[in-house]
């Protein structure tokens, strides 16, 4: 009887160890996914863009690390894409990029401001 008493309680004590350690994993992915989530937060919160007097974009970069901008988006007022382009521009850390939009977004942006 009571080598059947301590194998119950090894293969409860097991049961706790692997339980335990499948916590432990679970929060070890729980706090890298937090990470990330909180790195693109303050990514996409770091650029501002504005479009300048000449009917370019300046974008500035408040963060303390380089960005890069890989595309410009036009969205209507549903905010629908309406007009995307694929770009390479990067914007260093704490200064401002201007960036030339050919016609076509320049005609968008002014049919979104006129308005």
């Amino acid at each position: 009887m009571l080598i059947g008493m301590v194998a119950v309680g090894i293969t409860i004590l097991g049961s706790f160890v692997a339980v335990s350690n499948d916590q432990a994993t679970q929060i070890d992915s729980s706090s890298k996914l937090t990470e990330k989530q909180h790195a693109r937060i303050v990514e996409a919160a770091s650029l501002k863009a504005v479009t300048n007097a000449n009917g370019g974009i300046s974008i500035e970069n408040l963060a303390n690390i380089n960005a890069e901008i890989l595309e410009i988006r036009v969205l209507d007022d549903q905010g629908n894409v309406v007009m995307k382009k694929t770009l390479s521009e990067p914007v260093l850390s704490s200064r401002i990029a201007e960036m030339v939009v050919d016609n076509e977004i320049k005609t968008y942006i002014d049919n979104i401001q006129a308005r």
